[in-house]
């Protein structure tokens, strides 16, 4: 079975410390895992955008974007690269990680069916506490997805609160059936770390569930309606 998991929030908000735990509880379980980040794929884009028609280069090796529209251009790339991916296994988790300024309008760039069926986990931190974890992390750090995005783009750009959004709205207007959840990450880390793993139980608990009735459908090759009707019962009941 595949599962997808949509990891959002402004940079330092804690996103990829999430994405690392979720990881690790999802390689103990033995069950494949894949993240994809549109970061990896803008960061193509800026290498070969030799003229600068797109990209700035910034400090600590990163960049800055000042044609917006190819943000909504990775997104899609974001979305193509996953679909690649799950129509060559039966099975694994893919993590979709990403920030935007407006979630409400980036994800309108991902089809209805890709995300309906998708779990969200929306990570919210203050603004300065964002800027000051990106210093901390460019400066003290040799992890590779530890990137630099400058005080005045945080600021400006990533400077809109989405939680409200997400909690309320992002459901409705998506039509997303699984859990989405809002974790604030302005405590301390051992805090942020025990919602993630409840948010990844979560997604755990009713994953098996939808996988142990599947099996069960599987396992009978013909039914009559009586039957139908008590097994209903049975799978409910579980």
């Amino acid at each position: 079975m595949v599962t997808k998991v949509f990891v959002l929030g402004r940079p330092g908000s804690g996103k990829t410390t999430a994405v690392r735990h979720i990881i690790e509880l999802t390689e103990r379980r033995g069950y494949p895992v894949s993240r994809n980040k549109d970061y990896d794929i803008l960061y193509e884009m800026f290498l070969t955008d030799i003229r600068q028609e797109v990209f700035y280069p910034a400090d600590y090796g990163g960049f800055i974007v000042h044609d917006f529209s190819v943000l909504d251009i990775a997104l899609e790339k974001l979305e193509n690269k996953v679909q690649a991916e799950i129509a060559s296994i039966e099975r694994g988790l893919f993590i979709i990680e990403f920030a935007r300024s407006d979630y409400r309008e980036a994800l309108k760039h991902f089809t209805p069916d890709f995300l309906k069926d998708s779990y969200f986990l929306f990570v919210e931190a203050e603004v300065e506490i964002c800027i000051q974890r990106i210093h901390k992390r460019v400066t003290c750090s040799n992890k590779l997805d530890n990137h630099y995005v400058s005080d005045i783009i945080v600021r400006g750009y990533y400077g809109k609160d989405n939680s409200e959004y997400m909690m309320h709205n992002l459901a409705r207007d998506y039509g997303i059936s699984k859990k989405v959840e809002v974790i604030k990450n302005n405590d301390t880390m051992q805090v942020f770390v025990e919602h993630i793993s409840q948010f990844a139980e979560v997604i755990f608990r009713q994953e098996d569930h939808t996988l142990r009735k599947t099996s069960l459908f599987k396992e009978i090759p013909s039914l009559d309606s009586d039957e139908i009707s008590e097994l209903f019962v049975e799978v409910i009941g579980r």
